[in-house]
């Protein structure tokens, strides 16, 4: 580049859900991207370019997409490319783990419905044979709970 020799580059795309709801909704079908790094091949060169374009327009004609948008670039000590790519990785296995939990919780309160269903079924059945029969309705019964005495502190 103008600015000095690139070694990677890499952007962060929009999510997904974000992207489908503004393509449905606007005209805009451009891919976005929410954030990136950019690595040099020297570190001089690198502070330099981050000092230079942080804060300045993209430029661009008048008209053009771009053009009132801003660099907001960083120079960023110490960082390596596999510190990048480890915290992709994590948040990777972190949303996969989140939508495992939802899948399981919602198997889990699908089958506690229809298993529940299925007792009112069952339990509106025998209402039903009673009632034919002419026996009096299932008793409904409360439970009775003991209460249990407070618990006092020992002064000391």
């Amino acid at each position: 580049s103008q600015n000095g020799l690139v070694g990677r580059i890499y952007l962060s795309p929009e999510d997904a859900a974000i992207t489908r709801k503004r393509k449905k909704y606007r005209n805009n079908r451009r891919i976005k991207f929410t954030e990136g790094w950019v690595e040099f091949a020297n570190k001089k060169v690198a502070k330099r370019v981050a000092l230079a374009l942080n804060n300045t327009a993209v430029g661009g004609k008048k008209r053009d997409y771009y053009s009132q948008d801003r660099w907001n670039m960083k120079y960023l000590s110490k960082f390596k490319w596999h510190h990048l790519t480890e915290r992709i990785a994590y948040e990777s296995n972190v949303k996969h783990q989140r939508v495992r939990n939802d899948m399981t919780e919602a198997k889990r309160e699908a089958k506690f419905y229809l298993e529940k269903a299925g007792q009112a079924k069952a339990l509106a059945a025998i209402k039903k044979k009673r009632k034919a029969k002419g026996a009096a309705d299932l008793p409904t019964s409360k439970r009775q709970f003991k209460q249990r005495g407070l618990l006092r502190k020992d002064e000391s």
